[in-house]
């Protein structure tokens, strides 16, 4: 029983488990409760996936904002499973709008799950250098097992969770990352010869194809993700910079997917005539200011993870001055030049450089102990320091990560209640309407204008084929074209309406209507949301 323990502690696949698990933990439990409050734009991602699914086109609006792979790839997931008919939701019942919204959810904490395996895998692959074949942990496995660990529980990476672009577009960076690494692996060199050159030609090719695909289907979720082109460029480069003879195919096959798969945004937006649209999209994206980078910094990152930023930061330093590592710098440094620049930035914007500071973290905590005892006569104890050091250190961190991260998602457990109740009344109570309206020959004056966060609006229109005129927060003018309209208040809206972040004509009609009903959870009084009636 001993042994088989032993061999189990020794072997890379319980080095791989133990992040799965954590992760599978911290990103499963919870996931109606946790993050709080219903999140903008998240909401406009699934009503555009919902677009998706009815067959709609990947074109919501004339707003060309982002590409279209979140919602066809999150779209085509939910088509398999049936979505949203296989949950047969019932309209004004609570439950089934929490299941319309927990599929999503788990869907995305399988994702994240995903990313934690590829981290370790890229830092195992990358840092596989120069190991000893002995008993003892690996230097690579110990790089790999540490940053999954530190991604798969702190509580900044519970950014993931929530349907946003980046935590989307993670998965698929982190493949075309891996894929690139790989490529080195398929030119390991023996006696001066490749070993099964035509093999390993044809590997590279492949790999390298399949990097540029996912890097391509990276950018087309969301463009500034073009920064990346450097770390992968540089992984793959480098492996066919001494074979001359795949070095111009290597590179055609990595690059054209890069450059041709994010042109397919352009080209759609040409062929049905709406490029001047396009162009204005773009200059609305880049010309955003509404916080700068260090303000993200300063008051997002240091109040929700100041543990992981100092690590992470600090192993950056670590890993780009003093080791010098092109993949840590290529990774991180041209996407935060690029932050800098535009000076539109919010600090789930981050998200794709999370594993570099992880993977740099974990670089850390390994050489450290190794610099600091070089410098003296090493005897016996001090290569014991030398193991148990870095094991001390990330049980510390996981153990630190575990608890914060475990009372942020179990803390609250029915603060999100109220949203999920409310949103089911105005499922029911548009479709009242409806029926209304039909036994009233389609009278104009029972239509109505529902003015809301758009995580109360995209459900009662592509679940439960409701008709009504649809308005969101940050639509601005706002023009009311019906004699009714059914407003939702919740702390999102007020809290936009005190710093003046949405049209004046909205105070309209939440301070000159009547109201209909107020959803509260049992404790928490400040999660209010309010249902008005304007008629």
């Amino acid at each position: 029983m001993t042994s088989v323990l032993k061999n189990m502690i020794n072997s890379n696949l319980f080095f791989l488990a133990i992040p799965l698990i954590l992760c599978a933990y911290t990103h499963f439990w919870n996931p109606l409760g946790f993050p709080v409050d219903p999140s903008y734009d998240e909401n406009i991602y699934l009503r555009r996936t919902m677009n998706i699914l009815t067959d709609l086109g990947p074109q919501e609006s004339q707003l060309y904002d982002h590409p279209y792979f979140l919602q066809i790839f999150l779209g085509g997931i939910l088509r398999l499973i049936g979505y949203p008919h296989s949950l047969s939701p019932v309209a004004g019942d609570t439950h089934s709008i929490e299941m319309l919204y927990l599929v999503p959810k788990l869907i995305m904490g399988i994702l994240s799950i995903i990313d934690t395996f590829l981290i370790y895998k890229i830092a195992e692959c990358y840092y596989n250098k120069n190991n000893n074949n002995d008993n003892k942990t690996k230097y690579n496995i110990k790089i790999a097992f540490i940053a999954s660990v530190i991604f798969a529980v702190m509580p900044l990476t519970l950014m993931t969770r929530t349907i946003w672009l980046e935590s989307i577009q993670l998965p698929f960076l982190l493949s075309s990352i891996l894929f690139a690494t790989y490529t080195k692996k398929a030119s390991v060199k023996e006696g001066g010869r490749t070993n099964n050159i035509d093999k390993n030609r044809r590997n590279i090719l492949i790999l390298s194809m399949l990097s540029g695909i996912f890097l391509g289907l990276t950018i087309f979720t969301k463009i500034p993700a073009f920064t990346f082109i450097p770390v992968v460029g540089y992984l793959v480069f480098t492996t066919v910079s001494h074979m001359n003879k795949i070095k111009f195919k290597t590179i055609v096959s990595w690059l054209g997917p890069v450059l041709s798969i994010p042109l397919i945004w352009p080209v759609y937006s040409l062929y049905y005539g709406h490029f001047s649209l396009w162009s204005k999209g773009i200059f609305f994206q880049t010309h955003r200011i509404v916080q700068s980078f260090f303000s993200s910094i300063k008051y997002d990152f240091l109040n929700i993870d100041p543990v992981f930023i100092s690590i992470g930061f600090a192993g950056f330093i670590f890993s780009v001055v003093i080791k010098r590592d092109l993949l840590i710098l290529l990774w991180v440094i041209p996407f935060i030049v690029f932050l800098y620049v535009i000076g539109f930035v919010s600090y789930w914007h981050f998200i794709p450089v999370f594993p570099a500071l992880c993977i740099a973290a974990a670089k850390m905590i390994v050489d450290l102990p190794n610099i600091t005892i070089k410098k003296k006569n090493e005897n016996e104890n001090e290569r014991n320091i030398q193991q148990i050091l870095p094991i001390i250190v990330i049980l510390a961190i996981a153990v630190f990560g575990i608890i914060s991260t475990t009372k942020l998602i179990s803390e609250k457990t029915d603060t999100n209640i109220p949203y999920f109740e409310a949103s089911a009344f105005i499922v029911k109570y548009l479709q009242d309407n409806e029926k209304n309206k039909k036994s009233d020959n389609n009278n104009d004056n029972s239509k109505f204008t529902l003015i809301s966060n758009p995580f109360y609006s995209w459900i009662p229109f592509y679940v439960f084929n409701l008709h009504y005129d649809s308005i969101d927060y940050y639509d601005s003018p706002v023009s009311v074209k019906t004699k009714k309209v059914l407003l939702v208040s919740d702390p999102v809206l007020i809290g936009r309406l005190s710093h003046n972040m949405v049209d004046k004509s909205i105070k309209k009609y939440l301070y000159g209507a009547d109201k209909v009903l107020t959803f509260d959870a049992n404790s928490y009084t400040t999660n209010k949301v309010v249902i008005y009636i304007h008629q």
